[in-house]
């Protein structure tokens, strides 16, 4: 076998086994530490989890190391309006909705009820590569406490669809700009808006979707 061949095959065998021992250690110390607080101090149970995940590191990279010289001298504050602008002038021309608008409510239709278990199934296909949504609870969590929170967020989605009201935080989306070049020169065409919005949201706009 090639020499690279064999560094990469030894690469991934390492890296494998190293993401195993941080998992094992991981649960080991849920399991150990964390678990109980559940039900005696929610509070306590919830900080820890938020440690354990990393929610409280902040990621530093700036898009400003992707500008061009000249756009440094703007205040970060100024940049930031200046991007904000770019990306909203696009909805310019749209005209809202006024609140006398009709919403036809069909009455034979029952709320859409959804189990544990189906709650459970969705959140064990979260995709963890993606980012994490505003609410600020990365989708490793979700995915590997699935059994743990699917009865909350159960709760959450079926009071959600009773109430035919949505979450404010799932309302709420993270614009991130993305460079479209390694050094951008002309905001409005170099740099390109993407959202991030909420991970539960979009498991229940499935739902629904599903029983179309």
């Amino acid at each position: 076998m090639p020499l690279h061949l064999v560094i990469v095959t030894l690469f991934k065998m390492l890296r494998n086994k190293v993401n195993r021992e941080r998992k094992r250690c991981r649960k080991s110390y849920y399991q150990s530490k964390v678990h109980n607080l559940r039900n005696t101090n929610p509070r306590d149970w919830w900080r820890e989890v938020k440690q354990l995940c990393g929610t409280s590191k902040l990621n530093n990279k700036s898009v400003k190391d992707r500008l061009h010289q000249d756009l440094w001298q703007e205040t970060d504050i100024n940049l930031s309006n200046k991007i904000n602008n770019v990306f909203i002038n696009v909805i310019q021309n749209y005209v809202p909705l006024s609140e006398d608008t009709a919403v036809i409510i069909h009455n034979d239709e029952t709320p859409i009820i959804v189990t544990e278990s189906t709650i459970a199934r969705k959140l064990q296909e979260i995709n963890t590569s993606r980012s994490s949504s505003p609410d600020g609870i990365p989708n490793w969590v979700l995915k590997t406490y699935s059994d743990i929170l699917a009865s909350p967020v159960a709760n959450i989605i079926n009071s959600s669809f009773q109430s035919c009201k949505v979450p404010q935080i799932w309302k709420l989306a993270d614009v991130v700009p993305l460079p479209k070049t390694s050094t951008v020169k002309d905001l409005e065409r170099e740099l390109r808006p993407i959202s991030l919005t909420s991970t539960l949201s979009k498991i229940a706009e499935r739902l629904v979707i599903e029983r179309e």
